[in-house]
């Protein structure tokens, strides 16, 4: 009803065609998962091309695909992983869908659905370690040294991240 908004609304529908709008989703979808997969991804700008045919993107919806089945298969062990990630793709959806913005990506995408993938991940994790315990049950004093090593190399990774925001010229 605002005319700000129609003014958005009616650029972002304007800027592509709708084809190449879905096709360019897809695969920033993709491109926004693997940031979370490898955080080492995170770019202040990522200058993610405009897809204009499906061979621009066929790689990215075949691991899209991949993420939706392999969610799909992981749900029928834990309604956490589904849970999580039904709420990280929702979240995704305000940003990435067929209206375009001036970039298709950025890493403040993310915030909001993070939170979902990680309670996903997190149910994928407990999941595997109570069948890891299950199989080999002296296994179980593994977990926490594991754990710790992953906090370590994680928080020292993000350390060293943080650098790279530390003036201009470094970015």
């Amino acid at each position: 009803v605002h005319p700000r908004y129609h003014t958005l609304i009616v650029d972002a529908a304007s800027r592509l065609p709708w084809k190449d709008a879905v096709l360019s989703h897809a695969g920033a979808v993709v491109a926004l998962l693997g940031v979370l997969i490898g955080p080492w991804r995170v770019n202040i700008d990522h200058a993610l091309p405009t897809a204009h045919s499906l061979d621009d993107v066929w790689p990215q919806l075949w691991g899209l695909l991949a993420a939706i089945l392999f969610v799909a298969w992981s749900a029928r062990r834990s309604r956490v992983v589904l849970g999580g990630a039904l709420w990280g793709f929702a979240a995704l959806l305000p940003t990435q869908s067929v209206l375009v913005r001036e970039d298709l990506i950025a890493d403040r995408m993310l915030y909001l659905p993070m939170a979902g993938f990680a309670l996903a991940f997190v149910g994928l994790l407990t999941h595997v370690g109570a069948a890891v315990l299950r199989r080999w049950p002296r296994a179980g004093p593994v977990g926490p040294p594991i754990a710790l090593a992953m906090v370590l190399t994680l928080g020292v990774s993000t350390a060293n991240r943080n650098l790279v925001y530390g003036s201009e010229a470094a970015l």
